[in-house]
């Protein structure tokens, strides 16, 4: 059981069915579909493969009474095959597939702003991570700047005229 970071977290929470936080591939062949593999011929590769990457073989668990965020949970009867299609399932639904569709300007440009969206909400999480460092960074500092004794610090000698 793994915890989810913070940045999953957040891409489980703002995910929709108008706006999919999930990672797709898509795959162009130069020859076309002539040289293209079969989805079966790529959904056995993945299998076979699966065992190896222990990513692949995830799944999300929520806790009791939700006391928490959901974790990642090892799944030893994961089916990476039937996640391989030759099209995403989502855009099946005629209203998400018109919103989306990036062959027209307004798909374009709702990907865009989703794209542009995820880049946001990362690049915040880094904002974060980047203070953390500097932070942790500047403690040793702290050793080397101590509040002067009781004395004032130096022995100063002063002048009245």
């Amino acid at each position: 059981m793994e915890a989810l970071k913070s940045h999953e977290h957040l891409y489980l929470l703002l995910e929709s069915d108008e706006a999919p936080m999930h990672a797709s591939t898509l795959l162009l062949y130069e020859g076309g579909a002539a040289t293209a593999p079969d989805i079966e011929a790529i959904s056995a590769f993945m299998a076979a493969r699966v065992s190896r990457a222990r990513v692949l073989r995830r799944r999300l668990a929520a806790l009791p009474l939700a006391v928490a965020r959901p974790c990642w949970i090892d799944d030893p009867a994961v089916d990476i095959a039937a996640h391989v299609t030759a099209v995403n399932r989502v855009f099946e639904n005629p209203m998400i597939a018109q919103y989306w569709n990036p062959l027209t300007d307004a798909g374009r440009a709702a990907l865009d702003a989703m794209i542009t969206q995820q880049a946001q909400i990362i690049a915040y999480i880094d904002d974060f991570k980047l203070m953390m460092i500097v932070t942790l960074a500047a403690i040793p500092l702290l050793l080397v700047f101590k509040k002067p004794g009781p004395g004032g610090g130096l022995d100063q000698a002063v002048a009245v005229e």
